[in-house]
């Protein structure tokens, strides 16, 4: 009894105007099977029980540019940051392929109502969230994906 579980993710490339300013995650594409975990204005992970949740998201990033470049991110609850979420990765230069792929799990206890949020930030204009396209056998591979398991 009282399950809750989610998966979103974004079908679009997410870019940042300018470098080291603060952007929210963006999810436009829930799974039809979510219970007890929507999302609202395409930010907010909105969890309708209270509990501990195991949470998770990954990220595609592509660097256009020639030299290698760092993107961070962490989670909000609420609007406000969570304490040692926060994480850097260098996304390497686009004669190095340009393109990396990372995962961030974490725990986290809310209260009936509460959402989490994916914010991020880039040193550099030239790194994005990349949505790639299905291509022949190969299936689409979302920008970013988010996950959450009520635990407790």
């Amino acid at each position: 009894t009282n399950h809750a579980y989610g998966s979103f993710e974004s079908t679009n490339d997410q870019t940042a105007t300018s470098a080291n300013v603060t952007y929210l995650a963006n999810f436009n594409s829930p799974a039809s099977f979510n219970t007890g975990i929507t999302v609202a204005s395409s930010t907010n992970i909105t969890l309708a029980a209270a509990g501990v949740y195991e949470c998770g998201f990954s990220a595609q990033l592509s660097d256009s540019d020639a030299n290698h470049h760092l993107a961070t991110f962490w989670v909000r609850k609420n609007g406000t940051n969570v304490a040692n979420t926060g994480t850097v990765v260098t996304v390497p230069k686009a004669a190095d392929g340009g393109i990396m792929f990372f995962e961030f799990n974490f725990q986290e206890q809310v209260t009936a109502g509460q959402y989490l949020q994916v914010a991020w930030q880039v040193d550099n204009t030239a790194v994005k969230l990349d949505y790639t396209a299905a291509a022949g056998d190969v299936p689409g591979i979302p920008s970013i994906i988010f996950i959450a398991n009520r635990i407790g």
